[in-house]
């Protein structure tokens, strides 16, 4: 695996910024999957992988909304204390 210099961190880390600004102005993430390959395309790698970074954060970021979400119905639903008879 290469290491990245500093420059292309921050070239990554610009892509990935703009592409999280763009999903919280309302970019679907299909958009920004289609965006992702024509950076492929194009072999723009450095922003391949800031944006790559932005898609995944952001499905990591749903996901755990989610279980968050889930717990707390879970907990305010808790049957457990019921008697069935």
């Amino acid at each position: 695996m290469t290491k990245l210099s500093d420059d292309d961190k921050a070239i990554v880390d610009a892509y990935f910024s703009n592409a999280l600004l763009e999903i919280q102005d309302g970019l679907p993430i299909g958009a920004l999957i289609e965006v992702l390959e024509y950076y492929e395309d194009l072999e723009n790698y450095l922003a391949c992988a800031g944006i790559n970074k932005a898609i995944k954060w952001y499905k990591m970021d749903t996901f755990t909304k989610v279980m968050v979400k889930v717990n707390e119905i879970n907990n305010d639903n808790d049957l457990s204390e019921l008697k069935y008879e």
